[in-house]
């Protein structure tokens, strides 16, 4: 993305999220997924936007981030990953759906994985997660 500013060319390093879903909660809060397994929280009495997970920021911290973070999604497969940080669990594509509900939020997405997510802290933990053999395009509750 290149923009000219003051008749200088800039342009921006930075990666972008891209929003692929969103959700309403209680309290006027917004969550937002994004392509790369950013989970967003939008305040709209405060006006605040929060990153409660970026996947991508966690791999760049760690040394070989490249090799580490798919050996990381690799073992997180072939293990259960209730009870971890949604932080180090979501990747790409694992928000393209969310719904909120009483127990917190729902988020699923391509790889088949339903997880359900703590809202109570500022880093969301994973609840549970269920496996269903199938791309997930859309919740409903009955």
């Amino acid at each position: 993305r290149v923009a000219i500013t003051a008749g200088k060319k800039y342009k921006d390093k930075l990666k972008k999220s891209a929003p692929v879903c969103h959700c309403w909660a209680v309290g006027s809060c917004l969550y937002v997924g994004c392509t790369d397994g950013q989970l967003l929280h939008y305040d709209t009495n405060t006006t605040t936007l929060t990153v409660l997970a970026n996947p991508i920021a966690a791999s760049a911290d760690s040394p070989n981030s490249s090799k580490s973070h798919s050996r990381l999604k690799e073992v997180e497969a072939e293990e259960d990953d209730n009870a971890k940080s949604a932080q180090n669990v979501l990747g790409k594509g694992d928000l393209e759906v969310m719904e909120y509900y009483q127990d917190g939020l729902f988020v699923c997405g391509a790889n088949g994985k339903l997880r359900l997510l703590s809202l109570d802290n500022a880093a969301p933990d994973v609840l549970n997660s269920w496996d269903t053999n199938s791309v997930v395009s859309s919740l409903a509750w009955a």
